[in-house]
């Protein structure tokens, strides 16, 4: 999946400790507060690799939307991605470590929960 490029991102870290037999994690959400835009930012949502086991090929995310929609990206190269969001609506992740050979690990718990919601004007 393509970075889009935008001027504002925010940053949601998934302390995720991703190890192919194991799989737990929780959310840590670091929000940039400087942006000046109505418009729906960007989010990086970003875990840990594993520090046991096979190499990570690629990661399996799943993507939970308002608690009813998921969306899966089947083949994240990296330890992040990045997806528009709109306002007001709820964002949870799961992710899954892929080795060379294709075998999957055990999905990581939902994150907590993360709704992004536009701050008042600066002045």
């Amino acid at each position: 999946m393509k970075k889009m490029a935008r001027s504002t991102v925010w940053k949601v870290l998934l302390a995720v400790v991703l190890i192919l037999g194991v799989g737990i994690g929780t959310a840590l959400v670091q929000e940039n507060k400087s942006f000046n835009s109505q418009s729906a930012p960007d989010v990086e949502f970003t875990w840990t690799a594993p520090t046991t086991g096979t190499p990570v090929h690629h990661y399996v995310v799943e993507v939970l939307t308002n608690e009813r929609e998921t969306q899966t990206f089947d083949s994240v190269p990296s330890e992040s991605l990045m997806l528009p969001v709109i306002y007001g609506n709820k964002y949870r992740l799961r992710v899954a470590a892929v080795d060379a050979a294709g075998v999957q690990g055990p999905q990581s718990i939902w994150s907590q929960p993360y709704t992004p919601e536009l701050a008042p004007p600066g002045f």
